[in-house]
């Protein structure tokens, strides 16, 4: 029941990213509630933000990992939120 939980929750995460940043967040608490303890949400998190980078990167045929260097700081804080903003939604888990 947890895998179809969060295969729902990655499913909804990623059209919300598609829509605004902020579902980077929303998308995060999502996954994480549906891990077992704080540290799995975290975790699981992480690897949602990882998801979005690869599907940005393939859905972007332009932008390659090093065309991404070239905007040096608008490339690093793109890469910062990506995968902190998952992170910091799925510390729901540790609240519910």
């Amino acid at each position: 029941m947890r895998r179809v939980a969060l295969a729902g929750a990655v499913v909804v995460g990623l059209v919300l990213v598609a829509v605004h940043w902020v579902g980077l967040f929303v998308a995060g608490a999502l996954v994480g509630l549906t891990r077992r303890s704080l540290v799995r949400a975290l975790v699981a998190g992480l690897a949602f933000g990882v998801l979005v980078l690869a599907v940005f990167f393939l859905l972007t045929p332009p932008v390659s990992p090093g065309n991404v260097l070239a905007v040096a700081p608008l490339s690093y804080v793109t890469v910062g939120v990506t995968l902190a903003g998952p992170v910091c939604g799925a510390l729901a888990r540790g609240v519910v």
